[in-house]
């Protein structure tokens, strides 16, 4: 799509729901205890805007609510996303940092990580 959507999606780095995996399995407060991997949350604008900052090319503009709920009406793959606009998502990740002592990377190197893998993926 040319454009963003005001979605929110949480943010994690791959290495970091790994690197929590491990951590639950050999602390011994973990046990039946449940852990969300989820550093903070992101609305789509605010992704696009880190991965143009750093050199990646992202859609620079958000389409408005209104409009996409019109043109929704005509466009399959946009009317699947209407439901989730301007919902705020976030999950709490309390256990992870409260029972693991567990520190997250930064949202913008998730980001950033993931869409240099990508690339290196899409070139081979």
């Amino acid at each position: 799509m040319p454009f963003t959507l005001n979605i929110c999606i949480n943010i994690v780095h791959i290495k970091d729901v790994a690197d929590m995996h491990f951590e639950a399995m050999i602390n011994d407060k973990a046990p039946g205890k449940r852990f969300i991997a989820s550093n903070n949350h992101m609305f789509f604008p605010e992704i696009a805007k880190v991965l143009n900052d750093n050199g990646f090319k992202a859609p620079k503009r958000n389409l408005p609510t209104l409009l996409a709920k019109i043109l929704g009406k005509f466009d399959k793959q946009l009317s699947f996303f209407l439901k989730d606009i301007n919902i705020l998502r976030i999950y709490h990740s309390n256990n992870a940092r409260d029972v693991l002592g567990f520190k997250f990377r930064s949202s913008e190197s998730a980001i950033v990580d993931a869409a240099t893998q990508i690339n290196a993926l899409l070139k081979n």
